[in-house]
């Protein structure tokens, strides 16, 4: 054997209860479990636990992966494999850089945005070698900002159809699915039937379908709804993501998971995640309308967060943000400016 690794709690994944033996390990693969002889190389786990590698279903790495691909954070917790490309925000497919540059987390151009399709950014990764496993979703909000821009309406035919066409080469790339950030600018607009649409063409390849819904405060539970209806019509398995209301009341939490519950039971195939926490935060740029955002694109990257933050602070903005009932406009320009805060920047 390559490797045994003796006298561990093994954790096999099946919800049986831990029992303690070895575990030999050969050509990558695990060659036998049981009292195994002296047999090669040897991991003394006696006290630990030993368990496969955890599936981390909802991870933002698109693109620190290709910054630092060693995934300290992920290994360090045993996990090896992420799901990537989650709340409609990914590194691909991408259109206009410029346009695509807010829909990625942790975007900081260190690695420049030079390709276009899911293909090819997969191949950047796998170029990069990460530390850690990846599967990856198409994300809505770099399919409308590709087709459509921050609109803060539904698609039309042609642009419906470009987005499918988009998602369908996706898949064809290498994707497992297509995520949704409903909460958004740029898939604020998106109505039932467009999202629909685009379900079926992951469906039809078997494919997931994760939604971060459309609304976490109020009326959340039928943001819940919302998704549920969205993945059944479409005939997709669904993935909810971080599941709990932002409200503290448990009653929202409650008739969240009753609506899972009976989709469950009429045959849907359906799961969701949860923070490990009670409050669930995300963009201050949730509050700040898509006109709004779509007047300042570009703005932010090439001419940095001072003069993103002048911008916001003239008169004429601030007004129309206000009038807007959006948030106050003294809001607006202080949202902006923790959001571009770097450390070290005047």
């Amino acid at each position: 054997m390559d490797l045994v690794i003796r006298g561990g709690a093994i954790l096999d994944g099946t919800g049986a209860p831990p029992r303690v033996a070895d575990v030999a390990v050969k050509d990558g693969r695990i060659a036998a479990i049981g009292k195994l002889r002296a047999n090669g190389a040897e991991i003394d786990a006696t006290g630990l636990t030993v368990a496969p590698g955890f599936i981390d279903i909802h991870s933002h790495s698109d693109y620190t992966l290709l910054v630092d691909p060693r995934a300290v954070s992920a290994i360090a917790q045993g996990v090896t494999l992420e799901v990537i490309g989650n709340c409609g925000f990914g590194c691909a497919p991408i259109a206009d850089p410029q346009m695509a540059a807010p829909n990625i987390y942790g975007f900081d151009n260190q690695v420049p945005l030079t390709w276009h399709r899911v293909g090819e950014y997969l191949d950047r990764l796998a170029a990069a070698k990460p530390a850690v496993n990846v599967i990856k979703l198409v994300p809505n909000g770099q399919l409308r900002r590709a087709t459509l821009g921050v609109a803060d309406r539904a698609a039309t035919a042609p642009e419906l159809a470009k987005m499918k066409a988009l998602l369908s080469e996706g898949l064809d790339d290498g994707a497992c699915g297509y995520s949704t950030g409903l909460e958004y600018p740029a898939e604020r607009g998106a109505p039932d039937e467009e999202l629909v649409e685009l379900c079926k063409v992951v469906a039809k390849r078997g494919g997931l379908y994760a939604s971060h819904t459309r609304r976490r405060d109020d009326d959340a539970v039928s943001a819940i709804d919302e998704a549920i209806r969205v993945g059944e019509k479409a005939g997709a398995q669904i993935q909810i993501s971080h599941l709990l209301p932002r409200k503290t009341d448990e009653g929202e939490g409650e008739r969240s998971l009753e609506l899972i519950g009976r989709a469950r039971s009429r045959g849907l195939d359906i799961a969701f995640d949860m923070h490990t926490r009670l409050y669930g935060t995300t963009f201050l740029s949730t509050i700040v309308p898509p006109w709004a955002q779509d007047d300042l694109r570009g703005h932010l990257q090439l001419q940095g967060q001072q003069a993103a933050h002048a911008r916001l602070q003239e008169h004429r903005r601030r007004r129309r943000l206000g009038a807007r009932g959006t948030a106050r406009p003294c809001e607006v320009s202080a949202i902006f400016a923790q959001e571009l805060w770097r450390p070290g920047a005047q």
